[in-house]
């Protein structure tokens, strides 16, 4: 089945996922491609970071004890393959280097913007432009 029109078509890939992966998903609120056409899915379940490369086989999972599972909102990767993730319930935005390494928190895990000053109450998403700034939606309120 392909979906849109033009340049902007796209075709469901049935089984693109290798037989041999047997990570849990849960629920994707985001999905983003690396520079290397690797696929960075970020989920809502215990390994809330999961890559794969384009052939679907999974190279690493990543996020546990930083990424709060149930929130996982946001994702996006930049030039230098960053990886940014919004993290709604902690109020915070991660940037993790392209192996999982947390590389910067913005935000103060369980701190709201709303009382204590902090920048975020429930970050829902993330864009950083090709002169480095970033941009955060700020989601529920």
């Amino acid at each position: 089945m392909i979906f849109g029109f033009g340049k902007y078509s796209y075709e469901v890939e049935e089984g693109w996922l290798a037989q041999s992966n047997n990570q849990e998903m849960g629920w994707i609120p985001a999905v983003a491609c690396d520079s290397k056409d690797n696929v960075y899915v970020y989920s809502r379940n215990d390994h809330p970071l999961v890559v794969y490369n384009r052939q679907g086989n999974m190279l690493r999972v990543w996020g546990e004890g930083i990424l709060e599972p149930k929130t996982a909102h946001g994702i996006f990767i930049d030039l230098n393959d960053n990886v940014y993730c919004t993290d709604a319930s902690t109020h915070c935005v991660h940037k993790f280097n392209s192996e999982g390494k947390l590389v910067m928190t913005l935000g103060t895990p369980g701190l709201t913007g709303i009382n204590d000053g902090d920048p975020f109450n429930l970050a829902t998403d993330i864009d950083v432009a090709s002169n480095g700034d970033i941009f955060v939606s700020d989601g529920y309120g």
